[in-house]
């Protein structure tokens, strides 16, 4: 947050720039269920962690094809600008 006032004779200028996710920080997704809370907490699986076997079958090949996307969250970077005036 940066911010600076301007004097103009007897009234002031506020400027100010306020950048949220200014470096463009992942966020984690919290587990969704107890099974998946378990089985990262007992053997460090998560929802981008690779099948163990080839097996179509294994419930991990599943999670890890389809809900790859649900292991990060990107928070849109903001930028808000305020200007205001004293008097």
């Amino acid at each position: 947050n940066l911010s600076t006032y301007i004097s103009l004779f007897d009234k002031r200028l506020l400027l100010s720039m306020r950048i949220m996710n200014l470096f463009n920080n992942k966020w984690l997704t919290p587990m969704s269920s107890q099974e998946q809370l378990k089985n990262w907490v007992e053997q460090g699986i998560t929802r981008n962690t690779p099948p163990a076997t080839g097996d179509s079958n294994d419930p991990q090949a599943n999670i890890y094809k389809l809900w790859y996307y649900q292991t990060y969250r990107n928070i849109p970077r903001e930028i808000y600008f305020t200007i205001g005036y004293n008097f």
